[in-house]
């Protein structure tokens, strides 16, 4: 049976699972304690390690819950979900997590990557609103800690008095808030206040980024990548700049498409688009000519598939899809600009890569990842753009900051795209140095794995502040 249960099949996106391997891989003498649950969409994603872990492999039953609202809704385009009704949906994601917590009733140690998790709540208000009972998780392991992640948008939350009930209610219940980022990134100058967000039970875990990733970035040669690719591709000129575009599984992330595919006809450069997914590709396809340029078996220096979209006079978008978080990576690195929407793990590779950003909020729920595109924003890290109607969210990221540090931000366009990029690369040195200054917020290995089997251990979360030398809320 295992000592820990470390829950990350929430999301479309890979972000929860990552950081739950990134949290394994720092801690390999901890690893085999642990049953990691993750959804069957990413077998493949885990058979690329070397590394084998305890995993437990469940349906993605492509759900949603805004508990705030008690309103259900299905995620995006999830290519692994079943046509569920939204109560069987929600009753499946239910049991694959009590399932869990009935092979492993002497857990020491249940960890939720998420703080609003209704599986991991008391489940009164996300059962009531489907008709569902089910037994809180202190009942079921009785003996077990409880740690959430708290994700960004929870620590603003904390801070300001402005938490919704139901994340309040899971702050409660948790022995341990684990806040994957650090106060002085997300904060920048701002004098935080956590006493609504229980801070006695916070650890900046910080920038979790696995030491292979950092290893990968120092020994990629990024001339011979780019190289390799541009061949592949068919680029003419091998000193094009190389815009590499990430968004995650890609939902949503249509919505900038055109401003991409505008700015590639007026300016010469390079853009690739990650589509691990296929979605991007599909959407492009209403839209432009889009021709397939080749495809080639895994584990090659090339992505599984690449598509030219033509756009006329010559110039053309590439969407590929990497095969490998590898080359994924390798890409990110070779890139001279990272065009990305703030997912947690990408916005800290790019970090720990020195890799200036040019930062989208896409239409998601949250405000969580267009704060984070703001905070880079105010360290100086990279440009942000925003959708229309996002301008709120940075009133009300002004708001909870005050007024220092400064950040600016513009309204999503192809002409602002063009200015954004060309201010990174006119001015390297501003935004590589700063980059290397954020990399202080990049959390060791060492610490990680102690961070986990501390809470293992049930030690107090001040007592682990304290011996580890953490950053403090108050």
């Amino acid at each position: 049976m295992a000592e820990c249960i470390l829950k990350a099949n929430d999301g479309n996106g890979m972000g929860h699972l990552r950081r739950a391997l990134n949290l394994l891989l720092a801690a390999p003498e901890l690893a085999q304690s642990v049953e990691l649950i993750a959804h069957q969409g990413f077998q493949k994603f885990l058979e690329e390690f070397d590394r084998k872990f305890n995993t437990s492999l469940v349906p993605d039953c492509g759900w949603r819950l805004n508990l705030d609202t008690s309103l259900p809704y299905l995620k995006w385009n999830s290519p692994y979900a079943r046509e569920f009704d939204q109560k069987a949906a929600l009753d499946m994601y239910y049991l694959s997590f009590i399932d869990a917590l009935g092979r492993n009733p002497r857990a020491k140690l249940v960890y939720v990557d998420d703080h609003n998790d209704p599986a991991a709540m008391l489940t009164g208000r996300a059962g009531k609103a489907l008709g569902l009972t089910r037994h809180p998780i202190k009942e079921l392991v009785p003996d077990a800690a409880l740690a959430f992640l708290m994700q960004t948008q929870g620590y603003f939350d904390g801070c300001k008095d402005q938490m919704p009930k139901t994340r309040k209610e899971c702050f409660d219940i948790a022995d341990y808030l684990l806040f994957p980022s650090h106060p002085e990134f997300i904060g920048a100058a701002a004098d935080f206040d956590f006493s609504n967000g229980n801070p006695e039970k916070v650890i900046s875990l910080g920038f979790l980024v696995d030491q292979e990733v950092m290893g990968l970035f120092k020994q990629t040669d990024k001339r011979r990548v780019k190289n390799t690719l541009y061949g592949a591709l068919e680029v003419d000129k091998a000193n094009r700049k190389l815009i590499y575009c990430s968004f995650g599984a890609g939902e949503a992330a249509d919505s900038i498409l055109r401003a991409i595919f505008t700015a590639a006809q007026n300016q010469d450069y390079v853009f690739v688009i990650a589509d691990p997914r296929g979605l991007l590709a599909k959407k492009a396809q209403e839209m432009y000519d889009v021709k397939l340029a080749f495809t080639c078996s895994r584990g090659t220096r090339l992505p599984t598939a690449a598509r030219k979209i033509s756009l006329g006079n010559g110039r053309y978008v590439y969407i590929v899809n990497p095969g490998t978080s590898e080359l994924h990576l390798k890409y990110l690195a070779a890139s001279d600009v990272l065009l990305q929407s703030n997912g947690s793990n990408t916005t800290y590779e790019a970090i720990a890569a020195g890799k200036p950003t040019i930062n989208v909020h896409l239409p998601k729920p949250g405000f969580e990842q267009g704060f984070k595109a703001l905070a880079m924003s105010a360290n100086g890290l990279g440009e942000v753009l925003m959708l229309p109607g996002e301008a709120d969210m940075a009133d009300r990221f002004r708001e909870l900051v005050g007024p220092q540090p400064e950040f600016r931000y513009e309204q999503l366009s192809a002409q602002h795209l063009e200015a954004a990029i060309g201010r990174i690369l006119d001015t390297p040195n501003f935004y590589g140095d700063n980059l290397a200054a954020a990399q202080r917020f990049i959390t060791s290995p060492q610490t990680a794995s102690q961070i986990l089997a501390n809470m293992m251990l049930r030690k107090n979360p001040q007592e682990i502040v304290d011996t580890l030398g953490l950053p403090r809320y108050e």
